[in-house]
């Protein structure tokens, strides 16, 4: 369904159907070469992230547009941010639409030293997990919240009756607008947290799920890879490690970037 479908049963957001094609994962040397040799991908909880806002920004929207008709969301929907943000972590791996974005390797790829994996959007597709695309048009947004908020006021429903479902499906597809050329898309996952495994980052334990990729070829999974403008290996070094690890030459193109940039 589209984001723009606001006549459905239960509200989500615009889920993957096949393009585009493939995705870019932006990430540090240690992470390309963990993705590598694991032959695995790490969706890992998205509340832990460097970013503070994760989904903080959905949760002010609907807090203001509660405010805006005379009510306080934590009066008339009690416990309703408890659960969402308390609950079993939501687990993400995240992926953009853009190649070879200056600003995605200084954010993402530290600064440019990393790599840009292209993934198979229809072979992350085979993990059956949420594949969903990140909203940020500010309109868009607006007209899914009053939705939401209509639905439960206007409607009269008690408090289980779709606000927390659709708040679920949206409390992570929802970002600032100034983080549009990010063009993401994630790989979305909920588990208890007894059930993840975790991992250590600075001064937080961070829960994260592994997803496995097999096959005797593993190039259906990785399509391309771009070296990062400020990591000094060379072409034919990452194309023998990939061909070490069975993502096979013939499918996985590899080239350096064409962004001109020099870390300070």
């Amino acid at each position: 369904m589209s984001f723009d479908d606001l006549t459905a049963d239960i509200l989500k957001p615009e889920k993957y159907e096949g393009a585009p094609s493939v995705l870019y994962h932006y990430c540090s040397n240690e992470s390309f070469f963990r993705i590598i040799e694991s032959r695995s991908i790490r969706l890992s909880a998205l509340n832990c992230s460097n970013d503070s806002s994760e989904g903080q920004w959905y949760w002010d929207l609907l807090a203001q547009e509660f405010q805006s008709r005379g009510l306080d969301i934590h009066t008339k929907l009690p416990g309703l941010y408890e659960r969402l943000f308390g609950r079993g972590p939501t687990l993400g791996f995240c992926l953009s639409e853009a190649a070879d974005r200056l600003s995605q390797w200084r954010g993402y790829a530290d600064d440019g030293r990393g790599f840009c994996i292209g993934f198979s959007g229809a072979a992350l597709q085979s993990f059956r997990r949420r594949f969903v695309k990140v909203e940020y048009s500010r309109e868009k947004q607006d007209a899914m919240i009053k939705e939401i908020a209509s639905r439960q006021i206007d409607g009269g429903r008690e408090l289980t009756d779709g606000i927390d479902e659709y708040s679920g499906n949206l409390l992570y597809a929802m970002k600032n607008p100034g983080f549009e050329e990010e063009q993401e898309w994630r790989l979305l996952s909920s588990k208890p947290a007894e059930d993840c495994d975790y991992f250590s980052r600075g001064n937080i334990l961070v829960p994260y799920e592994t997803l496995k990729m097999t096959g005797e070829d593993l190039g259906v999974f990785v399509k391309k890879v771009i070296i990062g403008p400020n990591n000094k290996t060379p072409a034919a070094f990452v194309q023998a490690f990939l061909h070490k690890y069975d993502f096979t030459r013939s499918q996985v193109s590899v080239e350096p970037s064409k962004s001109t940039y020099i870390n300070r």
